[in-house]
């Protein structure tokens, strides 16, 4: 598992390095904020979801519950 302030620092460190965008829906509590691969990084994608998909496998292979 990973807490909130780690999540949000990790995400502001991908915003910084522009490789995501922050996308903010409605400011109107609660707020809905979307973050996307910006054009520049969008070969990133497929290359992240098949990492994705290798750890799964590799993890179920190995006995570890992944959620």
């Amino acid at each position: 598992d990973i807490t909130q302030k780690v999540l949000a620092s990790q995400i502001k460190e991908l915003e910084t390095s522009g490789i995501l965008v922050k996308d903010i829906i409605d400011d109107n509590p609660p707020k809905t904020i979307i973050y996307k691969i910006t054009k520049e990084y969008e070969t990133l994608k497929s290359l992240i979801e098949d990492l994705c998909i290798f750890t799964k496998k590799y993890a179920k292979d190995q006995g570890i519950d992944v959620k």
